[in-house]
């Protein structure tokens, strides 16, 4: 259900605090309400906000919302009014001596679901920042501070549609809503004024300001700021129900879960949560690892643009064409279609692994010729996946050391959140986006105007960083080959910096990988890749003639000519699979010891290389590499080490 379709019926609020102050109710300290307006609006409060003393606009807003919040629940008392009994669930608390527990902040004062375990930054409701002078323009840095109050509600509660921020300026109040779009606001009004006591029409202006402010509060957390009802309980179990065409989200407790007959909540407490940076503002996600059903999975909650492809789909579409190599999607579905311009969306699909890298550093048997194995395997996994996501209509294009997945020796392209669709006349699109609502044209315009700044750039193509506008599998395929080079030169980590992952700026790393795939010869040492077998030598020449042979080496014109097109072609794709499996012991009859790319009859030249400092209580790679038994010789064809 779209948030913004939500039916939002307003309680009578500014009629019961009116009737609360006329009938001058007792409040907790045996006094009327009149009399504690009053005193609050006295001559040392004033004294206060004449010597610009922002403690004390908070102390006097701490005892408003409380008196108010007292006022209401005595009003109340008896009735069901579900406005006043949502009221009751907050807590105001000041924050100013010290930052609020869970992060950096030092908040002036928050509202709180008052029955979380913990009263920290995943517990606030509303921040509320105080300024003695009136703004009427806020400041750039003031906005900033602002901001970063919001940015850091989306970071620790996972269940934000957006972020509010109460700014008290002088005697105004203003509300601030940061969304993933940008950020709207609203002057509620003046909640104090510079007199001794209260005037009729400051009263009035006092209890519609006031009025404002808890009609907000009298709003479940689900109907003002998260997907789902998060003020009774910590967000710890999350339960999603398929309701016709939308999820409803549930936060459950413990006691609840049990009492779910089939429907397994997703505990993300116990869970680890991915850290990532999270912008203030466009696209983001929260990711947990956790255990689901008594397996490790992965549950991530995104925030996409309406005009972007939702992820779901993509997963949608490659699951129907039976895409191997992809993570298997346990659940997903639309949380909300469209909150201030942003989708959110859910998936929960199954734990595929670590990174290529660490995966090679966590193999009890870590030689060379088993590094060089278990990337080429890796690679033909890779390869196979992107060619039946391209067949399907599919291009990932962000693969990256972070996308690639491997566990048990199966590898996995995961996160397909940036991938795009192209026409191949199965009407796949339109099926899409009939499922998961979308416009066709919007979002294929858009993620057609993405092509040339999509993608992590350390593992772009050479034509993607140089502002190419069109994407093709190739692409993909060359960003995979540089996650293999990376992988092994993180392991052996040999070459801190080598040029090929030198990254200054987009063009600059596109020159320079031209150039070093131009002398293939060569190339290795150039990506930090010393030691290797044969298998890897090979990996590396079939790679190279696909990607950068045609006619000739076309290396160069990809680096200067954004427009240069590389073809791409079916037959090719087949014969680099074909290839690439030949290599794999067992695979093929043709695996033979061969030398290295770059040996001669007399080989060539020596190669220096230095032994980094190891990881405290680690051996270290040049030291493991030295004392193997394997017949690996160094990139560039040397059968001897640098001098020590």
């Amino acid at each position: 259900m779209a948030y913004h379709s939500k039916t939002i019926i307003r309680p009578e609020m500014t009629e019961a605090i009116l009737a609360a102050l006329k009938m001058g109710i007792k409040a907790e300290n045996d006094r009327s309400i009149e009399k504690q307006l009053d005193a609050l609006n006295g001559a040392e409060l004033l004294l206060c906000l004449g010597q610009k003393n922002e403690s004390g606009l908070v102390r006097y807003f701490g005892e408003l919302f409380s008196l108010v919040k007292d006022a209401i629940t005595e009003v109340s008392e008896g009735s069901s009014n579900q406005w006043a009994e949502n009221i009751s669930k907050y807590e105001g608390l000041e924050h100013q001596t010290k930052p609020i527990t869970g992060g950096k902040h030092k908040i002036d004062f928050a509202i709180h679901y008052s029955s979380h375990s913990k009263m920290d930054l995943a517990s606030v409701h509303l921040p509320v920042e105080a300024k003695s002078e009136t703004h009427s323009n806020l400041s750039i840095d003031c906005f900033g501070q602002l901001a970063d109050y919001g940015y850091a509600l989306w970071t620790s509660q996972p269940t934000r549609l957006f972020a509010p921020v109460l700014y008290l300026h002088g005697c105004e109040t203003r509300l601030l809503i940061f969304t993933r779009g940008g950020c709207r606001w609203v002057d509620l009004g003046q909640y104090c004024f510079a007199n001794s006591k209260l005037r009729p029409h400051e009263a009035k202006a006092l209890r519609d300001s006031l009025g404002r402010l808890f009609f907000l509060l009298s709003l479940s957390p689900d109907q003002f700021g998260h997907f789902c009802d998060v003020s009774s309980n910590n967000p710890i179990h999350l339960l999603f129900l398929h309701r016709q065409d939308s999820t409803v989200v549930s936060a459950i407790t413990d006691e609840d879960v049990i009492r779910q007959n089939g429907n397994p909540s997703v505990d993300i407490a116990k869970g680890k949560k991915f850290e990532r940076p999270i912008n203030p503002r466009g696209r983001f996600a929260h990711v947990y690892s956790l255990i689901y059903r008594r397996r490790p999975a992965v549950l991530k909650l995104s925030w996409t643009p309406t005009n972007r492809l939702p992820e779901c789909a993509v997963y949608d579409a490659l699951t129907r064409a039976k895409v191997e190599h992809i993570p298997n999607v346990i659940d997903s579905g639309l949380i909300c279609e469209d909150s201030f311009g942003y989708r959110v969306e859910f998936l929960l699909i199954q734990d595929c692994g670590v990174s290529l890298a660490q995966y090679l550093k966590r193999r009890s048997s870590n030689s060379i010729e088993d590094q060089c194995n278990t990337v080429t395997s890796a690679m033909l996994d890779v390869t196979t996946c992107l060619k039946q996501a391209w067949a399907a209509g599919i291009i990932h294009r962000d693969i990256s050391a972070g996308n690639i997945a491997i566990r048990n020796g199966c590898t996995t392209i995961i996160d397909w959140g940036y991938a795009k669709t192209i026409d191949t006349g199965s009407g796949l699109i339109s099926d899409l986006a009939e499922k998961w609502r979308f416009d066709v044209d919007q979002v294929v315009d858009n993620e057609d105007t993405h092509d040339p700044i999509t993608g992590t750039p350390l593992y772009m193509s050479i034509p993607v960083l140089v502002g190419a506008t069109k994407r093709s599998v190739v692409d993909d395929i060359e960003s995979a080959l540089y996650v293999v080079l990376d992988a092994v030169r993180e392991v052996q980590a040999v070459a801190p910096k080598p040029i090929g992952f030198d990254f200054k700026n987009n063009r600059t790393l596109a020159f320079v990988r031209a150039c070093c795939f131009s002398l293939i010869k060569e190339c290795l040492p150039q990506f930090g890749v010393y030691w290797h077998s044969s298998t890897f030598d090979r990996l590396l020449a079939v790679a190279h003639k696909f990607l950068f042979i045609r006619d000739g080496y076309i290396g160069s014109s990809l680096a200067m000519v954004p427009s240069f097109k590389r073809t791409v072609d079916d037959t090719a794709l087949d014969n680099l699979l074909s290839d690439i499996e030949e290599l794999l012991p067992g695979r093929s009859d043709k695996q033979r010891d061969t030398g290295p790319i770059g040996s001669t009859i007399a080989g060539i030249k020596r190669v220096e290389i230095s032994d980094p400092e190891p990881v405290k209580g680690q051996t270290s790679n040049l030291k493991r590499i030295r004392e193997s038994k394997e017949n690996i010789r160094p990139a560039g064809g040397s059968t001897n080490f640098g001098s020590e």
